[in-house]
């Protein structure tokens, strides 16, 4: 039956020290999944979610039984980040599907290993078929959504903001119905979530 699940998107989007990375460690913390996936270049979700880091073939292999990968690629691809989120993506892909129910992809700071014109098939394939193939849903988390590719932008089903000030962010946002002057006004850590189906709620 994986070809029931239902595809999900998360992008999480705000500025540095807004909040948006807290919010998507307390999010997959609390969503029930068998396996979260970090792509974990600055070590922020191993750190802050007491995770062991994976930082080889073998601990990428025993991290996948605890039902958290904190992949850590500066061992395996040391400055070669596109690479490495490529292999990870090829990973989750060939792992996901033999663990049972709902899993997530998590990228932080997506704007620094792809941007508006460049993704790589790996990537594009999860994006576009993880959550029919593997169950694998997806958190992306970065400081506007017009950082990410637009294969990226098109699947997201719910968006977070935090303050945003970026007109080319807002245009994206206001389009997928946020009130581009509420964002701009929001005080320190408060967010505006949305979703497709007009689903609105504040925190």
């Amino acid at each position: 039956m994986r070809h029931a699940h239902k595809r999900f998107h998360l992008g999480v989007f705000g500025p540095g020290g807004s909040g948006k990375t807290e919010y998507a460690m307390k999010f997959v913390a609390n969503a029930p999944a068998t396996c979260v996936y970090f792509f974990d270049e600055e070590l922020e979700f191993s750190e802050r979610m007491n995770i062991q880091p994976a930082r080889t073939h073998w601990e990428l292999d025993q991290a996948l039984h605890t039902g958290w990968v904190a992949f850590d690629p500066h061992t395996m691809f040391q400055g070669r980040m596109e690479e490495a989120l490529e292999y990870f993506a090829k990973l989750t892909m060939a792992t996901a599907p033999k663990l049972p129910g709902r899993k997530f992809f998590v990228m932080d700071e997506g704007g620094l290993k792809m941007d508006g014109h460049n993704v790589g098939p790996e990537v594009k394939r999860l994006i576009q078929s993880g959550g029919r193939v593997g169950g694998i849903d997806g958190v992306w988390i970065g400081q506007g959504p017009n950082e990410l590719h637009n294969n990226v932008r098109q699947q997201l089903t719910e968006v977070v903001s935090f303050q945003m000030m970026e007109e080319c962010a807002l245009d994206w946002l206001k389009k997928f119905g946020f009130n581009s002057d509420e964002l701009r006004t929001l005080g320190p850590y408060r967010y505006v979530c949305r979703n497709k189906r007009g689903g609105e709620v504040r925190g």
